[in-house]
């Protein structure tokens, strides 16, 4: 048997390493063909076949090669190919590689030359990804004022599919925000979109969003059932970066259901799913914050200090849109090690953080901290007024709840 597993996995190296060699290939072929070519439209059409190729493989060299596409397709007038490829170059930029004020510097670059020049549709996805540029940057009201726009042009194009994302982004943020009704109401129709076209990418991506909007609200039972669905459709399609998702928001159910064991190993399974991720770069930092802070919760400071190491190595993963999830991890290490005035310093920074992108239930779970800190401190001054501002969010909260029923 042990042999057998060892020509297996020779066999699965020697397929890869192929797959590596062909697409290598393919782009030192195009790059040629490209280089010789005189004529400017079949030029540009190799460089379009070209950037599809290389699409989100950030060692192939897409966002230049993307750049050099858009570019040239709009020395030729071609702006819906050139939108085509700016819309997808700013989802690399906010998803595959998570810099997402990248995507905004590529919408602001191009969009007013596109513009008035292309297609209903192409514009509904440049609003779309920019959106999420602006979501990802703690810029809402310009994210929801996107999605709007991308509603808009997406019924003009008589597209529902685009404007089932704008539906799912909105919910987005609605549920970080607090706003249980709306929120459900945007899943609500983007799912029915999503399952009338049988696309199991977003009906996962529907069903991840509801079990969450769910579990915010105390309906734990339904956040199960969503979820359990939601992971057998994403392990039949070997989709790895939603599995990774949905073990990470599985994990966090089991925080609150005092189930530690559990939330540890959901986090490594996420972990083990993202290595096979295309989004790794994307979902990794996010990741590895979660895993600090359950060792660190856990008694096993070592081992969450081992991944803060693995998560320093790269400056990058704990600034710009990461830096919230460096300081959520940073102060529970600081507690766990009992330096509760460096807890203290951290722990307000964080909440800062949060207060200035609205997230409102992280916001309270960021004070509750703070609570407990100051107990530690010995200030009980503090922790009441800390409380206080809780507790009247929490009852803010639950009267949500209780107005609305989403089981």
């Amino acid at each position: 048997m042990k042999l057998l597993t060892t020509v297996f996995f020779c066999f699965l190296f020697i397929i890869v390493s192929a797959q590596k060699i062909t697409l290598q290939e393919e782009v030192d072929k195009l790059k040629a063909q490209i280089e010789v070519e005189g004529n400017n439209i079949k030029k540009l059409q190799l460089l379009n076949e070209l950037t599809g190729v290389v699409r989100d493989e950030k060692s192939f060299g897409f966002d230049s090669i993307a750049r050099i596409t858009i570019d040239y397709a709009i020395k030729l007038d071609s702006f819906n190919m050139a939108a085509h490829r700016a819309s997808q170059l700013i989802y690399f930029h906010n998803n595959i590689i998570g810099q997402p004020e990248e995507g905004i510097e590529v919408f602001n670059k191009y969009f007013n030359t596109l513009k008035g020049k292309i297609t209903n549709r192409r514009l509904a996805s440049l609003y779309i990804d920019s959106g999420d540029s602006f979501t990802f940057t703690g810029q809402i009201e310009t994210a929801l004022a996107q999605y709007d726009k991308a509603l808009e042009y997406g019924q003009k194009a008589g597209n529902e599919l685009v404007m089932a994302f704008a539906h799912l982004y909105k919910g987005y943020i609605y549920s970080d925000e607090g706003d249980f009704t709306k929120a459900s109401q945007s899943f609500q129709e983007a799912s029915t979109v999503f399952n009338k076209a049988k696309d199991t990418f977003n009906i996962i991506a529907s069903k991840n969003a509801l079990a969450i909007l769910y579990s915010a609200n105390g309906f734990i039972d339904e956040a199960q059932i969503e979820r359990k669905e939601a992971i057998s459709l994403a392990e039949s399609i070997k989709s790895y970066g939603q599995l990774t998702s949905l073990y990470v928001n599985q994990a966090y159910d089991n925080k609150k259901q005092g189930f530690e064991e559990k939330r540890i190993t959901h986090l490594l399974k996420a972990e083990q799913a993202n290595k096979k991720s295309k989004y790794f770069d994307n979902l990794n930092p996010v990741l590895l914050t979660e895993i600090i802070k359950a060792y660190a919760e856990n008694d096993s400071l070592e081992k969450a200090r081992v991944y803060l190491q693995e998560l320093e190595k790269n400056p990058k993963d704990t600034e710009g849109v990461f830096e919230p999830h460096y300081y959520g991890a940073l102060k529970k290490i600081a507690y766990a090690d009992q330096d509760y005035l460096k807890a203290l310093n951290l722990g307000t920074k964080h909440l800062d953080m949060l207060t200035e992108l609205n997230k409102v239930l992280e916001i309270n779970i960021a004070r509750l901290f703070l609570v407990e800190v100051y107990d530690k401190l010995n200030r009980p001054e503090m922790a009441f007024e800390h409380y206080k501002v809780y507790n009247r969010i929490k009852d803010s909260i639950q009267s949500v709840q209780k107005a609305n029923s989403f089981a």
